[in-house]
């Protein structure tokens, strides 16, 4: 659900939109819940050899192989903890299933989000974009080149 509006502060160009709000290497993200098709326990992950850092492994989800993927190491925030709290944010992609593991799910909410994706985000964080939550800004996922960083490391 996405409604366009225009801020009392003048700034154009501004939508509203759920979010999952999540942790992840210590600091805190939004996604659009659109892209996110399932949150589930992360529970166990099947490490294959030689892989990068942020490529965790594959696990199985209703019969299909989804490839996981440190959500902090991909955003350059550290590295997620594998405690009882992780969550797997699905996003299925036409290519191949992928799942985001996040340290946890804190909340969905509506925030203010820019319409155009297009601006830079800061400290070299290609994936995410800014965000307004409760008058502040919050890195928000931009999952299409969050895929894109993914898939480099999977290819």
């Amino acid at each position: 659900m996405t409604t366009k509006t225009t801020l009392t502060t003048g700034v154009p160009n501004m939508e509203r939109a759920l979010c999952l709000l999540f942790r992840a290497g210590g600091e805190r993200f939004a996604i659009r819940a659109a892209d996110v098709q399932k949150v589930t326990p992360a529970g166990q992950l099947s490490r294959l050899p030689l892989l990068p850092p942020a490529l965790l492994g594959i696990t199985q989800l209703r019969g299909r192989v989804v490839t996981v993927v440190d959500a902090a190491a991909l955003l350059s925030a550290g590295r997620c903890l594998h405690t009882v709290d992780a969550r797997l944010l699905i996003l299925e992609r036409p290519v191949r299933h992928l799942g985001l593991l996040v340290d946890a799910v804190d909340e969905i909410e509506s925030l203010r989000l820019p319409t155009d994706l297009s601006q830079l985000a800061r400290a070299g964080r290609r994936a995410l974009r800014i965000a307004q939550h409760k008058g502040r800004a919050l890195p928000l996922v931009d999952v299409a080149a969050l895929v894109d960083q993914a898939n480099s490391l999977i290819e």
